[in-house]
């Protein structure tokens, strides 16, 4: 079993410490937002870029695939920029 290379310094801002912790993750399904959180990952904290794990994502995708039961609804204000 090969084992993953532990992220230790953000690849993005290049210096910053990545370390664990959970975050909110927003995509579009079907014209709808679909918020899913408590989501583990690894955050880094200099700029914010998040790192998610081959099982997460698939996991991610599993939940907006099946449209598993919402654990609650929210009203979302859209404005336009023109």
């Amino acid at each position: 079993m090969k084992m993953k290379k532990k992220i230790t310094k953000c690849y993005f801002c290049h210096g910053g410490p990545v370390i664990k912790g959970k975050t909110e993750h927003i995509s579009r399904v079907d014209g709808q937002l679909v918020e899913i959180k408590e989501v583990p990952c690894e955050i880094c904290q200099q700029c914010g870029e998040k790192y998610f794990d081959p099982q997460t994502i698939r996991r991610l995708e599993q939940i907006v695939k099946l449209k598993t039961k919402a654990k609650e609804y929210i009203t979302l204000p859209v404005y336009s920029y023109a």
